[in-house]
């Protein structure tokens, strides 16, 4: 079975890559919007070249390097999770989510 492979750190200054046939390409965080249209060239390929998809979601902690995040960072963390989850099920991407250590 050949694998499209998308990771995401919905951290701060977080970011998805995407890794297929061993080559992988990385963004930085800029929009959920950004998001979508990569995912949607995404979802073209796997559907034009006979590929699965499956996504990994970094699990949210509550600590970040041993120390605690604060309430607003956790906020827009916790924001920026549920964006990424809910653009994958919006588009039909199965998706499973990972403790940091697995990462």
């Amino acid at each position: 079975m050949r694998l499209v492979s998308i990771g995401f750190d919905p951290g701060m200054s977080g970011g998805m890559a995407v890794l297929i046939d061993g080559v992988m390409t990385a963004y930085a965080f800029e929009s959920i919007t950004e998001y979508n249209e990569i995912l949607n060239n995404v979802l073209t390929f796997a559907k034009n070249e006979d590929y699965q998809i499956k996504a990994y979601v970094e699990e949210l902690t509550g600590t970040t390097a041993g120390s605690f995040i604060t309430p607003p960072a956790s906020f827009k963390l916790g924001r920026n999770a549920g964006n990424i989850e809910g653009l994958l099920v919006a588009l039909q991407i199965p998706f499973e989510n990972v403790r940091p250590q697995t990462w």
